[in-house]
């Protein structure tokens, strides 16, 4: 994944005619999670509600405009 300052996403969208949308994504989970012997390897990311306009993503279910408000929320899609 590539990197950037932390500002540019949102003062490239404030400031450039050429960038329609733009999103952060800050990676910040990755381990293994074990259950009744049964391993899942998972990976996750902080981001905001623009990343499923952008990136295409459909939940399964609930809001993409409010899924992502709370660090509570996970969301989950395929």
């Amino acid at each position: 994944m590539a990197s950037s300052p932390l500002p540019l996403a949102g003062k490239l969208a404030e400031q450039s005619d050429l960038v329609d949308a733009a999103v952060g994504i800050y990676p910040a989970l990755s381990g293994k999670a074990t259950s009744e012997g049964k391993e899942l390897y998972i990976n996750g990311a902080f981001t905001d509600s623009s990343f499923f306009s952008i990136f295409g993503f459909r939940l399964l279910s609930g809001d993409p405009a409010t899924g992502l408000r709370s660090i509570r929320h996970i969301p989950m899609f395929c």
